[in-house]
């Protein structure tokens, strides 16, 4: 669904980077308008569309973003392509919006006649302060205090589900961290048979996520995929002392003869997978809308300020700052794989480029290697130190 946004941005940049910019730069060159109303009001009508529709397809795809972060379960069931077809015709209709003052302000008017020489490309209305002062507020500001209200809401929702997420993570790693100092025996009871050890064990074991240690009686178990290396004590035990570090917690083992540890790294803590996605695609969607924010604002100030003072921007301004709004189209394409994975693999394909190695196959390797160790250590009794 999300996709169906995007071809819509596309789809107004695309017209933009077609039928908008090539005409404004022949009208640079030439200083005087040589190509007659119907193409000025063709031109005009199909410039301000085009880039209503880009910053109303952005808005959309913000709303999008923020259902999906906040009511994810709810929103599944309305994400349909009917809907956002519903949206992005709204959008389009929208836009189609300037097309009345475009092609009949001097009907409004002027009876019927235009004011505005041949030889100058610009609307009827552009003296008519408060109809620039809506437009301005409708087509921009109000888009764009809306997008960072909602990019806002994006963030705080994330960083609550972050910090619920690392607080389930830290109670469920806040392990007691005991001392035994009695003799005592270890067994395994997946072989069944008991093994005397005399000489010093000491030993540091690096526990996965499918590896879980408890209490059970007077005996401390360490088990792993239904394998259990089990310490047994003869003694009581004393008082036990927590340690509730976030960074590293122990579990301790420890007789005159033996101690096991376990030793929760720092990546334990890390956000989960889900997680790391959405705050990656909120980060995608803040590059996109200050990139929007970045082209745009230059051209509506000066659209504002127009419309109290005509001679306080010079026509040049006035047209830098337009072809600054344009440049937004231009970014647009560059910025959209980074809504979607799709896209991004498009890209490289079109590039000739070597996809870059993913944090998560590194962290996959890593994760691995720990497991095999342990239980390559589990299963061999754990080795001896001198």
């Amino acid at each position: 669904v999300s996709n169906m946004f995007i071809v819509s941005l596309a789809i107004a940049d695309l017209i933009v980077g077609l039928c908008v910019m090539p005409i404004g730069a022949i009208y640079i060159f030439t200083v005087d308008w040589m190509f007659g109303v119907a193409v000025c009001q063709f031109w005009i009508g199909v410039d301000y569309t085009a880039s209503t529709a880009s910053i109303l397809n952005l808005f959309i795809l913000s709303l999008d973003r923020y259902w999906s972060v906040t009511s994810p379960l709810k929103y599944i069931r309305k994400r349909t392509k009917k809907r956002a077809l519903i949206m992005i015709s709204l959008v389009w209709s929208g836009s189609c919006l300037w097309l009345i003052p475009i092609l009949g302000w001097h009907h409004f008017e002027h009876g019927g006649i235009r004011t505005v020489p041949t030889s100058v490309c610009e609307t009827e209305y552009a003296t008519n302060t408060g109809l620039k002062i809506v437009t301005g507020i409708l087509n921009y500001y109000l888009p764009l205090a809306f997008m960072y209200a909602l990019y806002i809401k994006i963030f705080i929702e994330i960083h609550k589900r972050s910090l619920m997420e690392i607080g389930q993570r830290n109670v469920g790693n806040c392990v007691a961290s005991e001392s035994l100092p009695v003799s005592g025996s270890m067994s395994d009871e997946s072989g069944g048979d008991e093994k005397s050890v005399s000489r010093t064990v000491e030993d540091n074991i690096v526990i996965s996520n499918h590896l879980a240690c408890y209490e059970s009686g007077s005996s401390l178990r360490v088990s792993r995929n239904g394998n259990c290396t089990r310490c047994s004590f003869k003694a009581m035990k004393p008082p036990r002392t927590f340690d509730t570090e976030s960074d590293q917690t122990d579990n301790e083992c420890k007789q005159s003869g033996y101690r096991l540890k376990k030793s929760n790294a720092k990546h334990r803590l890390k956000p989960s997978r889900a997680l790391t996605k959405e705050i990656k695609a909120a980060r995608q969607l803040g590059v996109i809308l200050g990139a929007f924010t970045l082209c745009f604002f230059p051209y509506f100030v000066c659209f504002m300020v127009v419309a109290f003072c005509v001679s306080c921007v010079s026509p040049d301004l006035m047209t830098a700052v337009t072809w600054v709004g344009y440049l937004n189209s231009t970014l647009n394409p560059f910025l959209y794989p980074l809504c979607n994975a799709a896209f991004r693999r498009k890209f490289r394909k079109m590039l000739n480029l070597k996809a870059p190695a993913k944090d998560i196959r590194k962290n996959s390797l890593y994760f691995s290697h720990n497991r095999s160790q342990v239980n390559n250590q589990l299963h061999s009794g754990y080795s001896l130190v001198e």
